[in-house]
């Protein structure tokens, strides 16, 4: 109440490359709603969704500059973000990139979205039905929504996640999930589409 709400003008976003597509979605559709214009870079490994969306707003006459695709490597976002036109500052990435990004902006009078790491723990608390938490942590795992391989060791019980629980879930849900089908068939190891993050499998 008593508030003004007005469009900020360019909103500059840059994205990860898990769910190119959802990710897309998240950062366009609300700076849309509120007025404003996008400015957008994806992951450099995963451009073509974002490319493609861009061609669907053009065939449904989206009017141009409403939303702009800049593809690139990570210079690419970090100049995006520093450009004096860009009134808001969205980003999903990594911790250290978005400490980099905050002193870039610090002091500009840019409103600052950040969603940062996906490392983080799961906690589960003794009153918690443990087959869900396991289940669930592993399939955040598995498409890189949170938690990382080696932060899945919460004890409830005496139980480690890491070992008996997590294993026999991983085992079940691999029996349903293809990590990385490349062009060309057959299977290699993954993240789900991710080709280069064989260290975090193993």
């Amino acid at each position: 109440p008593g508030r003004t709400v007005a469009p900020l003008g360019v909103v500059g976003q840059v994205i990860p490359w898990n769910f190119p597509l959802l990710m897309l979605a998240w950062k366009i559709a609300p700076a849309l709603a509120a007025g404003n214009c996008v400015v957008l870079k994806p992951a450099s490994n995963t451009p073509l969704t974002a490319v493609k969306l861009a061609e669907l707003l053009k065939e449904a006459e989206l009017p141009p500059g409403v939303v702009n695709i800049v593809t690139g490597p990570g210079a690419t976002g970090a100049h995006l973000l520093a450009h004096p036109l860009v009134r808001k500052v969205a980003f999903t990435g990594s911790t250290e990139v978005g400490k980099v990004i905050l002193r870039s902006v610090a002091g500009a009078g840019k409103r600052l979205t950040m969603e940062l790491g996906g490392k983080a723990a799961n906690i589960v608390f003794a009153d918690a039905p443990l087959d869900q938490a396991v289940e669930e942590a592993f399939r955040a795992f598995v498409v890189c929504l949170a938690p990382g391989a080696d932060d899945q060791g919460v004890e409830r019980g005496g139980i480690d996640l890491r070992k008996e629980s997590v294993e026999q879930v991983a085992l079940a849900f691999l029996g349903i999930v293809v990590l990385r089908q490349p062009v060309g068939g057959g299977a290699h190891r993954g993240r789900v589409g991710d080709g280069v993050a064989h260290a975090e499998f193993d």
